[in-house]
């Protein structure tokens, strides 16, 4: 199963499409904060079942305060 995480900044939000093969689901942010939480949930989930996602971004640098290299390096406790 390929899993792939898009993330979408728009300048008040940030869009979360994940692709978990045939159920795609979408999550929405609207701080910082929240991105975190989605993301290290999200990147937990994949983990747990031995998958490591592709994360793709569109819209890069609307919302401001994301850096890319941040988004491999996020740390999930196990």
């Amino acid at each position: 199963m390929i899993r792939t995480i898009e993330i979408h900044e728009f300048s008040d939000s940030i869009c979360f499409t994940i692709n978990r093969g045939n159920y795609v689901h979408t999550r929405y942010a609207y701080s910082l904060k929240q991105f975190n939480a989605i993301l290290k949930d999200e990147l937990a989930t994949a983990r747990s079942i031995g998958v490591e996602p592709k994360i793709e971004r569109s819209g890069v640098g609307k919302f401001g305060g994301i850096k890319y290299k941040d988004l491999h390096a996020m740390k999930v406790s196990a």
